[in-house]
């Protein structure tokens, strides 16, 4: 299915050939990792071509170049669909494309929030080159299109991502200011989470977490990073101290017993 001419994966006709078209499937081998790691910088670079699926909103199921594509969605003619977006997002991060993952991510939720302050409503695909919904697509549709108000907002905006098999919940704290949830639910816990910048001093993190469960916390910043034991009771105040951003050394202060 890899055209080493044309650098991309294609689908294959009945007659084992590959198929001329240039479709968002490629990107279904990152995410089961049959990808080299080469093959995966070249379909990398198709993400920033604004010829072919590096669009206004990323990531169109049909390459721009294409045949038969429609600018307004068309369905699977060219829309964007919160599951291939999603499908594309897992696969970055397989190869360590995590920056580009919460790229899209983001850009994904600016779109839905951006098409749902001018309708009222959760489209059932987008259109890639303008800020709405596909044509066709249905309106107050929940289903798929719920991941990014929800999962993109709570793993890559908030930057939570939990581990239920290692009771672990990591924490990537990016720049932005206060943040975090409340009763956020994970491996049968339910917890409250907010980082603020310590008074005085915007390099240090002030953390507090309250949960119904012990489980650890690994929190990242730039790169760096410290595993803390959150215990259930009280809430805990965790003191993450850093230079710009980066976490250096943890303090425990008045953790819940």
């Amino acid at each position: 299915m890899w055209d080493p001419k044309r650098l991309f994966y294609y689908d294959l006709t009945l007659e084992g050939k590959r198929a001329p078209i240039k479709t968002v499937a490629a990107f279904w081998t990152l995410l089961a990792k049959v990808a080299s790691p080469a093959q995966a910088r070249a379909l990398v670079d198709e993400l920033h071509n604004p010829a072919t699926f590096g669009r206004l909103n990323r990531i169109p199921t049909l390459a721009a170049d294409q045949p038969g594509y429609d600018p307004a969605g068309g369905y699977w003619r060219r829309a964007v669909w919160a599951p291939t977006d999603t499908m594309v997002i897992r696969g970055l991060e397989n190869y360590g494309y995590s920056d580009l993952a919460r790229e899209n991510a983001l850009q994904h939720l600016d779109l839905v929030s951006q098409v749902y302050k001018k309708t009222g409503t959760i489209g059932e695909n987008y259109a890639p080159d303008t800020f709405q919904q596909g044509k066709p697509a249905r309106g107050d549709f929940g289903g798929w299109s719920g991941i990014g108000p929800s999962m993109y907002l709570l793993e890559y905006a908030i930057g939570l991502k939990p581990n239920a098999q290692r009771n672990e919940l990591r924490w990537e704290l990016v720049s932005g200011g206060r943040r975090g949830c409340e009763r956020f639910c994970f491996n049968s816990h339910i917890v409250s989470l907010l980082a603020t910048a310590e008074i005085g001093d915007p390099h240090r993190i002030r953390i507090t977490v309250d949960s119904d469960g012990d489980f650890s916390l690994r929190a990242v910043s730039k790169g760096s990073q410290k595993t803390f034991s959150v215990a259930k009771g009280k809430p805990g105040r965790v003191l993450i101290e850093g230079v710009s951003g980066q976490v250096l050394a943890p303090k425990l202060v008045g953790r819940g017993t």
